[in-house]
């Protein structure tokens, strides 16, 4: 029984190693690990709030920003936030397109997503993004990557980490 389940696990774990090499995999591949800071200068709500009569809304709002570090260009995020009445906390669910250079990987763009994030309006909180596979474009084309960020909405600043897998050129 016991080694059923180290097979079933070392299985599942192989699994997940392919499933982070890009479907297109052609060539030698590298990973990387960076990090960054991303600065925001840009934030605009791009539609009405739609709230239920306690007066908690759903918003939908732009931001741009830049990064620097590792990562250098411009990050575009559409997102969404859950306010609640009378509080200063929210959610946030983004995706967002990065077009710049990523060190040790080139020049081209892809997409990130940042799932569900609880946050507040004062104090600076962490999450977590993802490239979304298959997002990109040129030199950049099959990069994979997971990463954390901490962001401080007063200064509108964010320090960052990722790991990404990129194709060695």
């Amino acid at each position: 029984m016991r080694r059923s389940i180290l097979s079933a696990v070392a299985i599942g774990a192989l699994s997940v190693v392919a499933f982070a090499v890009p479907a297109d995999a052609r060539g030698h591949f590298r990973t990387e690990k960076l990090s960054g800071t991303s600065t925001t200068t840009s934030f605009a709500i791009t539609a009405s709030p739609t709230c239920d009569a306690a007066g908690n809304c759903v918003q939908g709002y732009t931001v741009t920003s830049q990064q620097s570090g590792d990562m250098q260009g411009t990050l575009t995020n559409d997102g969404t936030m859950y306010t609640t009445a009378g509080s200063s906390t929210f959610r946030v669910a983004i995706i967002g397109l990065f077009v710049g250079s990523v060190r040790g990987c080139g020049s081209g763009s892809f997409a990130l997503t940042f799932p569900l994030t609880d946050a507040d309006q004062s104090a600076p909180f962490t999450g977590h993004d993802a490239i979304v596979p298959g997002s990109g474009t040129g030199a950049l084309a099959g990069i994979t990557g997971v990463g954390t960020y901490t962001f401080d909405p007063v200064s509108g600043t964010s320090q960052g980490s990722m790991i990404v897998l990129c194709r060695a050129g």
